[in-house]
């Protein structure tokens, strides 16, 4: 049976997605949205299921599933929500994760204002990470960014209690007990400040990811720079060499290759150097970076890409794909190495996942 890619694409106008069996000849594209009308904040396929976190300006923020493939969605009626009493508002939903492989059933939803949330049941009913929540150093997240959000989730997928998390303004944060105690793992980034309002080392970190045959490899692309850490995030090590800028917001890790990418953008404008739309890749073990943009556009674009718009699928030769903040999704079969682009506009793409099946 032949594996069906499906790219599932967030935007400000609803979710599209788009498929192809084993990415061999034209990709089947929505005509239309499905959850019109709401913002795609988080996508996630796992186990046979979609899940959408979307929000709405009159509604709020809610997660949707869909088990017939996006043709049809419910709301989950008790999604993440922190208690009436803990000071806490959730309005934004920006990220959802599922759990080691040991646990199928468990999925993780990181929020704005600043939370963990875990379901033990697919989603069904969702409880606080609370160690998360009463980390000590959550005084001073508030001082440092805005959004300040949980934005990335990363579970081992060899130790059910093994996660770490990026917080916008705090950095890289691990757990190794289920939860109930975090770690700041940020030695050797650059601070946001170190004084005596703030003793701990908090850092502006865009996005995490890592190479899940070796989840102690972990990418980051920092507010100054891309990051690496071999360990588990206990040190880091700066990798800007061969990068136009050193300013950008996603980072994926390709499954198959353990390749990074990320988009370089600059600091003031937050689009590309000069127009000039461009992917970096850096292969498993190497040092220096490759700017790829084979079959992207030659004129300028003044365009970004948002920290959950470029993805990786798991097939042997990746694929890679990004969207942009105008609305194109751009798609590569061979690991970055030449590029297209799907004709249709889909509004701004706030968040792109792939989900591989058969």
């Amino acid at each position: 049976m032949p594996r069906r890619v499906t790219l599932l694409i967030g935007t400000n106008k609803g979710l599209f997605t788009a498929t192809s069996d084993e990415r061999h000849g034209d990709w089947r594209v929505d005509d239309a949205p499905a959850l019109a009308g709401w913002d795609v904040t988080a996508l996630l396929g796992h186990g046979g299921r979609l899940y959408a976190a979307t929000t709405h300006l009159a509604y709020g923020a809610s997660i949707r599933t869909s088990d017939d493939r996006g043709r049809t969605w419910a709301e989950i009626e008790h999604g993440p929500a922190f208690a009436k009493d803990s000071g806490h508002a959730l309005t934004k939903i920006w990220q959802l994760a599922s759990g080691a492989a040991s646990e199928p059933d468990t999925l993780y939803a990181g929020t704005e204002d600043p939370g963990l949330f875990v379901s033990r049941d697919r989603g069904t009913t969702w409880g606080p990470v609370d160690g998360l929540t009463a980390h000590p150093t959550r005084p001073q997240w508030s001082k440092a960014s805005c959004p300040l959000c949980v934005h990335t989730i990363l579970a081992d997928p060899r130790d059910a209690r093994r996660v770490w998390v990026a917080v916008s303004a705090a950095g890289v944060l691990e757990t190794r007990d289920g939860g109930a105690s975090w770690d700041l793992r940020n030695a050797g980034l650059p601070p946001i400040r170190s004084d005596a309002e703030a003793p701990h080392t908090l850092t502006k970190i865009q996005k995490l990811a890592h190479d899940s045959s070796r989840p102690e490899a972990l990418v980051q692309q920092n507010h100054h720079g891309a990051f690496r850490s071999g360990d588990g995030g206990d040190t880091w090590q700066r990798i800007d060499d061969g990068l136009p800028t050193d300013f950008g917001f996603p980072v994926a890790v390709a499954p198959a290759t353990g390749d990074a990418y990320l988009t370089p953008l600059l600091h003031d404008g937050r689009y590309f150097k000069d127009g000039r739309v461009r992917v970096a890749r850096l292969r498993r073990g190497a040092t220096r970076w490759e700017l790829l943009d084979r079959g992207l556009p030659t004129e300028p674009q003044y365009v970004g890409v948002l920290r959950d718009s470029l993805a990786t699928d798991e097939l042997e030769v990746p694929g890679v794909y990004f969207g942009t903040t105008q609305g194109t999704v751009f798609v590569s079969h061979d690991a970055g190495d030449t590029w297209d682009a799907f004709p249709q506009r889909f509004g701004r793409v706030t968040c792109l996942k792939t989900w591989v099946t058969g």
